[in-house]
């Protein structure tokens, strides 16, 4: 199975980079974006085929990055370089009930 994906790799000219032995945290960062991919989308979809699953994988790496609030940057999306005006803050008083 390791031959298929090293063949991949070569007719694309990349070069995959080794990982030392006895390194788990090396890979942490990828496995974690991966983890987040599978939970967040792939969990809640049947996927009919490898273009299916491809156009999931694009559109929600597009919500990731472009609208999704990330706790690292103010619970904003990474896209976003101002973050938006503050709401306005309602008074007790303002508020009125009808029944």
């Amino acid at each position: 199975c390791t031959a298929k994906f090293d063949d991949i790799f070569k007719s694309a000219v990349i070069k995959p980079i080794m990982l030392p032995i006895q390194s788990p945290n090396l890979n942490a960062r990828c496995e974690r974006v991966i983890q987040t991919i599978k939970q967040e989308c792939l969990n809640n979809f049947l996927i009919f085929g490898e273009k299916h699953l491809n156009y999931l994988v694009r559109e929600y790496t597009r919500y990731y990055n472009g609208q999704r609030a990330h706790s690292a940057h103010k619970f904003l999306p990474p896209s976003c370089s101002d973050p938006p005006p503050e709401n306005e803050t309602i008074a007790i008083d303002e508020i009125v009930r009808h029944e």
